[in-house]
């Protein structure tokens, strides 16, 4: 996962992490058995994410199909729906997950921002504008 310098992505995914753990818990507390992915699915998973990242395809640990990371982030939503329906938080999730739709992870914006300047400074500034809040 690539790490967030935009302030709004970054509570996006801490907002979709909560959810994840909350739905986790639920699940444990009503005693069903969570998912028990192969661990080469796992490393094969991990593997495609680092590559890939957002625009790209990466496997599913639990069917081990490999999918468009986008339909996967729905499928994922949708997993943890009872929980950003309770903490109020379903629109900013469907709004995060829109942004990287439209413009990428972190990975592919640092690369854009690299293809517009001519050294890594406009890329440093960039990021700097970013954790800022400017945009």
């Amino acid at each position: 996962m690539d790490v967030n310098a935009d302030v709004d992505d970054t509570v996006a995914l801490a907002v979709l992490v909560r959810a994840l753990v909350a739905t986790a818990t639920a699940r444990v507390r009503r005693g069903e058995p969570g998912a028990n992915p192969v661990s080469e699915v796992l490393r094969a998973a991990y593997w495609r994410a680092a590559r890939d990242g957002w625009s790209g395809c990466g496997v599913d640990a639990l069917s081990g199909r490999i999918l468009p990371v986008a339909l996967q982030a729905q499928r994922m939503v949708e997993h943890v729906k009872t929980a950003l329906d309770e903490f109020g938080d379903v629109a900013l999730a469907l709004t995060y997950l829109d942004r990287m739709a439209e413009r990428g992870g972190g990975a592919e914006r640092q690369r854009a921002s690299a293809a517009r300047h001519d050294d890594l400074t406009g890329v440093v500034d960039d990021l700097i504008a970013l954790t800022e809040g400017r945009r």
